[in-house]
């Protein structure tokens, strides 16, 4: 069962409340058209609600997406989505390499093994999220009948032009929500 008290601690805000597209600052990277890499990641209500608990600084995938979670780079950004919601919760930027912890159980439904340290950027509480739906008519996934492909398993790579959708959505959400 979701724990709304958890997720309405999510913040909407980050330096000045600017745009994540926006930032230029050394400790913020900007989300520009020379910084390539934009992931999703899937969450559901569980792993969400745990990841948050914990402090939302480790974020982790099936053993199965190791060859994908390699490909993760220090600055690259996630795009926390939420399955059975249809709507995103959240910003992450990867802080660590990725690495393996088999040892260590992040969240009560499995070990997922495959890690990297994370800075939530932007967290919206889950009746705040962006319903993918209302993106329908400008990401890019929409323009095949099997869109929903793109997001079960995760990290998925997801297009710059998508990214910024998505990101640009939150970023009006957290304005409207503060």
């Amino acid at each position: 069962m979701l724990q709304e008290n958890c997720l309405a601690e999510c913040c909407c805000s980050n330096q000045a409340g600017t745009s994540l597209w926006e930032r230029d600052d050394n400790s913020d990277r900007v989300l520009s058209e020379s910084h390539p890499l934009y992931w999703v990641q899937v969450f559901n209500a569980e792993t969400w609600n745990e990841f948050l608990k914990a402090g939302a600084s480790t974020t982790g995938f099936s053993a199965s997406r190791w060859p994908w979670v390699q490909k993760l780079n220090v600055g690259d950004y996630l795009l926390c989505y939420l399955a059975r919601v249809s709507a995103w919760v959240g910003i992450l930027e990867v802080v660590s390499p990725p690495y393996l912890d088999n040892t260590t159980l992040i969240w009560k439904s499995g070990v997922y093994p495959c890690r990297a340290d994370v800075r939530l950027l932007k967290c919206l509480p889950v009746p705040e999220a962006v319903p993918i739906k209302t993106l329908a008519d400008r990401l890019s996934i929409f323009h095949s009948p099997y869109w929903s492909i793109w997001l079960m398993a995760s990290p998925k790579r997801w297009k710059q032009e998508d990214a910024k959708i998505v990101i640009e959505a939150i970023d009006r959400k957290c304005r409207t929500a503060i």
